[in-house]
């Protein structure tokens, strides 16, 4: 829109395809101008601009003005590390679900381009960056990493306000899950230690056993490519886990403390409010053995009874088979 100096409008229109506006007989004086509508995938240009037109037809001023693109920064953050999260992969829709397809430039970022891709990933820095998307609400969906929680989708409103000089920015963060076991004496209560634990998940009709990496501050983190597996309890009778898959868990005791019974698999369900930060905690109890005075343990001495009343039946019957015989060969 361009205004004389009385600040009545003069002239509205848009520019042709080469971005230009041909004015013909303009009175002499002064003009300022703003832009109104900006292109599409471009911020809007709020400045105001002047020109003077002399008796002559000489113009002075300001006659060329320049839009910044539409812009958008997605920054991807790991929690757990405080620190970026590399290559996490996301898919872009627009407001009525349809895939929005990039591809990366030679600059750095990504624009929409009908032979791009469905999907980008961040960098190692966990970084990407849109230009020229136009104005608009969108979708961002991630693919969320095993073992991490995310709200999975997020809402982005583009406008002609997001330039580059004031980007629309978003960061994503991710935190792992978190699972503490908490072993107990039953009787008492107390922290039991000596005990070893392994986390099995269902691998069609049988189960796989997870491996895991233990940490410097003696938690452990789940990892495809991990060494341990059994993984013992500390000096409190606790072991902390991070980055469990959502989902039912089977946490088997794999290495039963001395002098106590073993205790069966428990079956657990790893949802997205267990996190590192607030684990879902289960405390798994084992009882004594019970010693009766002598080496045996109380549930042996039953055994031996039974196995002595058996014995002294299989005596008993053969004994009077014995007799039957002879007194039938007597006869």
């Amino acid at each position: 829109t361009i205004y004389d100096e009385s600040g009545d409008v003069f002239f509205e229109g848009k520019t042709d395809e080469n971005g230009e506006i041909d004015l013909k007989e303009v009175p002499a004086g002064k003009y300022t101008y703003k832009e109104t509508i900006a292109p599409s995938g471009f911020a809007l240009n709020t400045e105001t601009f002047s020109f003077e037109m002399d008796v002559y037809g000489k113009v002075t001023g300001k006659t060329e003005i320049t839009n910044e693109p539409i812009v958008f920064m997605l920054n991807k953050v790991n929690t757990f590390t405080n620190k970026p999260f590399a290559n996490i992969e996301f898919t872009l829709k627009d407001a009525e679900g349809n895939l929005v397809k990039t591809k990366m430039t030679e600059d750095g970022y990504r624009v929409a381009a009908e032979d791009g891709s469905e999907t980008f990933a961040v960098d190692e820095n966990g970084y990407a960056e849109f230009r020229y998307l136009p104005a608009g609400v969108y979708k961002l969906v991630e693919n969320t990493p095993i073992g991490y929680i995310s709200d999975d989708e997020f809402s982005i409103t583009l406008t002609d306000a997001h330039a580059l000089s004031a980007p629309n920015k978003l960061t994503v963060e991710n935190c792992p899950t978190g699972l503490k076991i908490l072993k107990r004496e039953a009787s008492s209560g107390n922290p039991l230690s000596g005990a070893g634990f392994r986390i099995k998940i269902r691998d069609g009709l049988g189960f796989e056993t997870l491996s895991f990496t233990k940490l410097e501050n003696g938690s452990f983190f789940y990892d495809p490519n991990g060494t341990v597996m059994d993984m013992m309890v500390d000096g409190k009778g606790e072991i902390l886990i991070h980055g469990l898959p959502l989902g039912d868990l089977w946490i088997e005791e794999s290495i039963v403390p001395e002098g106590y019974f073993p205790v069966s698999a428990a079956r657990i369900e790893m949802k997205k409010e267990h996190t590192s930060t607030i684990p879902f905690e289960v405390t798994i109890k084992n009882s004594k053995y019970v010693k009766l005075g002598m080496d045996s343990d109380w549930w042996e001495f039953p055994a031996l009874m039974l196995g002595i009343a058996l014995a002294v039946g299989g005596a008993v019957t053969f004994v009077v088979v014995k007799r039957k015989r002879t007194k039938k060969s007597e006869a």
